[in-house]
This record gives structure tokens, C-alpha cells and sequence, in this order.
């Protein structure tokens, strides 16, 4: 059968974009490409290396998520994948990996465990080793780990997780691998917490909810003194944000708390800010971001000083988003950069996080058609794409 030469140069065009569709951006094509398509929520943390862990999901055939984690050395600018020991594809991380030791950090994850009830694990970042030390579903009630950990001091770990349906802090004890509810209560009032923030001295603060007498949800910060393993006070404010990954410590020592679409004010006007004194209990509805900028892309993050930095997705002259700092004496942001779509092309659009390098360096994730990592030195004011990772599904 003769194909007519209208069909061959069709099926040829076809073919010829089919296969441009897997080939990168000329402005990314000497990038490395990690053949996995990053699903969900992505996590970074430091290791006490120095060394950049790039936590998330991939999406594999049969729909399931897996978990991984890479692992870039910003001084070689190299990524490599850390070793899952004693897991199956059900490990599934669930926030950022907190440091505990010189060689040792620890984190949650959902689906894995010998109950499939979620686990805890810890990470070798010497050896670059990740290793079951908890699992789930056992005597304690508790399922699910939510929001990863927070060092609390004296060999524990504190997170969130489900008891009977509801959130419930936990706290996990290293040497002998145990797991425990705590309990958040001052005389009748019974709280729903979500992650906790905890400062220099390992004192932990639960934002929490709770159901007034009259129906309506009220909002408090909750002072979890981890040493004597009581409840200090309960500090009422005015919203919760969620997720509570929103709150973080300024340098102030006051908590700070953003929210991606703006807080429904009693007034009915919108703020993307809040700031709480935990020793006096006083809060600060702070102002919007400035120009167009009208909310706020992702949480905030602190730099080794305490200052706090945001980036907001989009605005700018190429539309490539901007950093953000927040002025504590003016109580209201700067923009410190604006991206453009210059020859390293609009990495940032699509935040997905920051993390502030004690070298100084901001590594970035983002995510458009494609998730990519990238670095930005505030010194030299010069940003640079890391690696991409592909799109599959």
C-alpha cells in the first residue's frame, strides 16, 4: 500500500515533536535530569554536612507514591540518592529530616512500617543511610506521623500524629525507641494540635484548635516545656493557619505564622501575617507584601540570623516572582530580588520551598511543567538551575 507523501510528512512532524517533547529547554540542556517525576510535597533539610537533602514522592507505574531522597553536595554540585534500608516502595516521608547529632537526623513517614501505619526512621549523613528505627500501629494507638519532628532535647523527638481520627502530639524517645502520646490540657480544655516549633532552650509551641461552648473553632498556642514534661500555658490568638508548617521562630524569639491566601479578618479585610510574643502572649496582625504582591507563595523560612524570607511565585517584569524579606523594625516585607528570564532561564517560577544553606546559598525547589532545583547566592546576587527532575505522569 503507498502512504500518500501528505501522510509521511505528517506522521514525520508528529514524530519530530514527540520526541522534542522530552528533550529540555536549550537554556537546561546541560543539566543533570533525575529521571523521576516528584509528586506532592517537597522537603528540604541541611544535614550537619552541609549537604542538601531533596525529600518528595515518585509517582510509580501502578499509582502508588514512594518515597526518596537525594542528597546534592552544593560544593561539588553532585546529586545522588541516599540508600532506603529496611524498607519496601510503601515509605512515604511526610516532612523535612531534623538533625539530632553530628552524623544523625530523624523524620516520619506515612505508609510503611511493619504495620503499614507509618514509621520513624533515621538518617546517616555520614554513611548517607536511611534506616527504620519506629514503627506504628503497635500499643500507643498512634498512627500516621504528619509533619515529620522537632528536636526537644534529652534524647526526644516530639511530631503529630492519629489517635482514634484525631491529631495528637507524640513524643519518641531515641535510646529506647519508643513512641508515646502527650497529652496538651489546662482543666477542661481539650486541643487539637498540629506540628510543634521548638527554640534554642527545647521549649515547644503547638498551635492547637479547640471547640468553644458556643459551636465556634478557637485558636491558641500551646507552651510545652519538654524538660519537665508539662504544659506551661496556653496562649489564645486570633487564627491557625494550615498547615501549621507555616509557623516558624523569628529572631525576635516571637512566632511567626504566613498563610498563602491571607487570614479572613473579623473586619473582612485579608493579612498574610501574624506575630506572637509567646512570653506575653500579645499578637500582631502584620501588612500584606508590598506593590502586587497580595499573598504569599510559600512559609516563611529563617536564614542562620533569624531573618525571615519568602518568595512569591509570580510579578516582576518577566513574571519570574520575587525573594521577599521581612523588615522586623517596619514590620512589613522588601524585596530583596527579582527574577528574571535571563540565561538561566525563570527557575524559579512555581515555588516549592527554601532553604537557607549556612553557607549563605538559598536552594530552591520549584515546580511549572517540570521540578527543578536551583541555587541562589544573595552575595553575588547570581541564580543558577541544579537539576531537573522529569514529568512522567
Amino acid at each position: 500500500m503507498m502512504i500518500s507523501r501528505s501522510v509521511r510528512l505528517a506522521v514525520t512532524f508528529f514524530v519530530v515533536m514527540l520526541m522534542a517533547s522530552f528533550v529540555p529547554d536549550s537554556k537546561y540542556s546541560n543539566l543533570p535530569v533525575i529521571d523521576v517525576p516528584l509528586w506532592g510535597n517537597t522537603w528540604l533539610s541541611e544535614t550537619p554536612q552541609g549537604e542538601v537533602l531533596i525529600i518528595g514522592r515518585e509517582r510509580v507505574v501502578n499509582e502508588m507514591l514512594r518515597g526518596i531522597v537525594y542528597v546534592y553536595n552544593l560544593a561539588q554540585n553532585k546529586i545522588d540518592s541516599a540508600q532506603l534500608v529496611g524498607y519496601d516502595h510503601a515509605f512515604s516521608p511526610s516532612g523535612p529530616f531534623t538533625n539530632y547529632s553530628a552524623e544523625r537526623m530523624y523524620g516520619t513517614e506515612m505508609a510503611g512500617g511493619n504495620k503499614k501505619s507509618g514509621s520513624i526512621f533515621s538518617y546517616n549523613s555520614v554513611t548517607r543511610t536511611i534506616e527504620l528505627v519506629y514503627s506504628f500501629g503497635g500499643k500507643s494507638g498512634l498512627e500516621y506521623p504528619q509533619f515529620g519532628m522537632v528536636n526537644g532535647g534529652a534524647g526526644k523527638m516530639y511530631g503529630i500524629a492519629i489517635h482514634d481520627g484525631s491529631l495528637v502530639p507524640f513524643k519518641f524517645d531515641i535510646a529506647n525507641k519508643s513512641a508515646d502520646r502527650i497529652i496538651l490540657k489546662i482543666g477542661s480544655l481539650k486541643l487539637l494540635p498540629q506540628q510543634p516549633i521548638a527554640d534554642k532552650d527545647f521549649m515547644l509551641y503547638f498551635p492547637a484548635t479547640d471547640n468553644e461552648s458556643n459551636g465556634k473553632s478557637a485558636s491558641h498556642i500551646v507552651v510545652y516545656n519538654s524538660r519537665k514534661s508539662e504544659v506551661e500555658k496556653i496562649l489564645k490568638v486570633p487564627v491557625i493557619p494550615m498547615p501549621a508548617s507555616h509557623w516558624v521562630m523569628g529572631g525576635d524569639g516571637c512566632l511567626y505564622t504566613s498563610n498563602h491566601k491571607g487570614f479572613e479578618d473579623t473586619v473582612g479585610k485579608d493579612f498574610q501575617m501574624m506575630r506572637v510574643n509567646p512570653k506575653t502572649g500579645q499578637c500582631n496582625k502584620l501588612v500584606a507584601p508590598p506593590e502586587e504582591l497580595t499573598v504569599l507563595s510559600i512559609p516563611l523560612s529563617p536564614d542562620k540570623e533569624g531573618n525571615l524570607y519568602t518568595a512569591y511565585t509570580y510579578g516582576g517584569p518577566d513574571n519570574c516572582g520575587h525573594l521577599l524579606k521581612y523588615d522586623y523594625a517596619g514590620e512589613k516585607f522588601d524585596i530583596v530580588k527579582t527574577w528574571k528570564n535571563d540565561e538561566a532561564g525563570c527557575v524559579t517560577t512555581g515555588h516549592m520551598g527554601l532553604l537557607f544553606h549556612s553557607s549563605g546559598v538559598i536552594v530552591g525547589a520549584s515546580a511549572s511543567s517540570e521540578y527543578m532545583l536551583y541555587r541562589f547566592d544573595l552575595r553575588s546576587d547570581s541564580t543558577a538551575p541544579i537539576a531537573l527532575f522529569r514529568q512522567k505522569y
